[in-house]
This record gives structure tokens, C-alpha cells and sequence, in this order.
């Protein structure tokens, strides 16, 4: 997540001057030495991180600038920017455009060799991203988490 801070912060300033942003930049836009600033990058880049989990379908959305799911609210409005900004000057590609590839690649794979009925167990944590990857699998075994 040490990476994501570090975009965020990078980005702050880089907001168009408007009244979306507002509230943020006067949060810091008087410390002379950064750390509200961090502070605040690093408050929202735990906020981008909890989506890239629980709402990738919404990050995807504003990564390919489609409408935003509440176009009143100015905190989606800034939101979806920083992240498309985010995103377009990454060297990497993002977790929910990755997961959507996982997910994607994991419905064309057929469970032929598990001999049906078969069960798996011994995952006790599963990160709530891929188990949607599991969801074509199960018609052929049980998996247990």
C-alpha cells in the first residue's frame, strides 16, 4: 500500500482548482512540512485499497471514465479522478483489472482432471478477490475455506 500512498501524495496538488478538492487541500495547504498531507494521502489511499477489494467493479468504471454511480456527490467526483490519474501514470496495471483477467482466465479453466465430487479444503483465509475464481470450479469439486 506503501506505493499507493506515495501516488496519492504525489497527486494532491495536481487536483484542478474547484470546489470538489476544496475541503482536502485546505487541510494541509498550510503545513510547510508535508505531514498533514501524508497524513491525509495515506487516510485515502487506505480508502482506495479497501475499493480495490470490495469495489473493483467501481474503480474499473472510473478507470475507463464511465458514469460515475452518484454524480452529486463531490467526493466520488474527486475520488474518480485521483484514481484515474493514478492509474494512467502507473508502470503497473491495476488489482481490479488484474482480477478481472484472473477471474476471466479461471472461468475458461475446466476441472477436468479433479474427478467430480472431489473436495478441498485448507484455505483458511482467502482474500474476498478471488473468490469469484472459485465460482466455476465448484460445479465439479467442494472447496472448504
Amino acid at each position: 500500500m506503501d506505493a499507493l500512498v506515495w501516488a496519492v501524495y504525489a497527486r494532491l496538488d495536481d487536483y484542478p482548482p474547484g470546489p470538489h478538492l476544496a475541503p482536502l487541500a485546505s487541510y494541509y495547504e498550510t503545513d510547510a512540512t508535508g505531514r498533514k498531507q501524508m497524513q491525509l494521502a495515506r487516510q485515502i489511499a487506505g480508502v482506495l485499497d479497501d475499493y480495490q477489494v470490495y469495489r473493483p467493479d467501481m474503480l474499473l468504471n472510473w478507470e475507463k471514465s464511465g458514469p460515475q454511480q452518484h454524480p452529486e456527490n463531490p467526493t466520488e467526483i474527486w475520488q474518480s479522478w485521483l484514481w484515474r490519474k493514478i492509474v494512467s501514470t502507473s508502470r503497473t496495471t491495476s488489482l481490479p483489472l488484474v482480477m478481472k483477467d484472473l477471474v476471466a482466465a479461471a472461468a475458461k479453466i475446466h476441472c477436468q482432471t479433479c474427478p467430480a465430487g472431489s473436495v478441498c479444503s485448507g484455505c483458511r483465509l482467502c482474500h474476498p478477490c478471488f473468490c469469484p475464481c472459485f465460482q466455476h470450479w465448484t460445479q465439479r469439486c467442494f472447496y472448504f475455506f
